[in-house]
């Protein structure tokens, strides 16, 4: 049984929000794909900068986990995983329209000695010989991840927002190299595009928020869908299914020519929808 509250914990947790480690960061992809409505195909990817943490893992001293609920059904349900990569299968009766996931490691036993370099100077100078942490308790802790339920034909279903401190503020890079697309942007910029999505999922800011990060992604991956480096790739197999889906060519020469108009199309008009939010709110 994972405990967690809001207060700060006794000793370092590997937390975006928190300088308890030195340069270190936890977080997690994730792909859900309804399957005939009646199964949510669910793909976890979690990414750890702590080699102190990975080190517990792979002694099988602590594991990853995802806390999976649905903000509609108010279902939840905790996924454990020694491996930083699983795939495992949810019941779709008990979720709807939206997946809210918070990844995390923790303990799997007593734990002692708990001490690193990677941890801030004032834990090491506190309790140089380390702490002491129960099993169950939390080691790290990674933001909420907001999915929605989608069919192998959606684009937006292949696409992550990640946190990249390599990214100036204000810019994006979009990293196809990946089973998924994943948009990156400066850890400041993802924070406030989560404080957004909070206040308002479908909110005037959001709509134009979804075109100037998706539109141009979906773009750029059009252009380059045909290209060996990407071709079998899952976002490019999802693509593909949305280009046919919309009665284009997903194999056509002319991809990367029209690669904007076609991104337009398969993302169903995301500038004229938020000119209309802009309008309406206006109104």
């Amino acid at each position: 049984m994972m405990r967690w509250n809001n207060r700060l914990f006794p000793y370092p947790l590997l937390a975006g929000w928190l300088d308890d480690y030195t340069g270190r960061d936890f977080q997690a992809t994730l792909n859900a794909v309804l399957s005939n409505s009646r199964k949510i195909n669910l793909g976890i990817q979690f990414e750890c900068g702590s080699d102190f943490l990975k080190g517990l893992i792979e002694r099988e001293k602590a594991q990853y986990a995802l806390v999976v609920s649905c903000p509609a059904t108010a279902a939840r349900e905790v996924i454990p995983s020694p491996l930083a990569t699983t795939i495992c299968e949810l019941n779709a009766g008990d979720y709807s329209k939206e997946l809210a996931s918070v990844p995390y490691i923790v303990a799997v036993e007593d734990l002692s000695g708990f001490a690193s370099d990677e941890h801030a100077d004032e834990f090491r100078e506190a309790l140089p010989d380390g702490f002491s942490i129960p099993k169950g308790g939390i080691l790290a802790a990674g933001v909420t991840i907001r999915t929605t339920l989608v069919t192998e034909t959606d684009a937006e279903s292949v696409i992550d927002l990640v946190a990249n401190d390599q990214v100036p503020n204000g810019e994006i890079r979009v990293n196809l190299a990946n089973e998924r697309i994943r948009i990156e942007l400066a850890r400041d910029d993802k924070a406030r595009v989560e404080m957004l999505r909070k206040k308002s999922a479908y909110g005037r800011e959001m709509a134009m928020l979804f075109s100037s990060l998706y539109l141009p992604t979906v773009a750029e991956a059009i252009g380059k869908l045909n290209e060996t480096d990407y071709a079998e790739s899952r976002w490019a197999v999802v693509m593909r299914n949305a280009l046919r889906k919309n009665g284009i060519n997903a194999e056509g020469d002319d991809l990367a020519e029209n690669a904007f108009a076609h991104a337009q199309k398969i993302l169903n008009a995301p500038i004229g929808k938020a000119l209309t939010a802009f309008a309406d709110q206006e109104d």
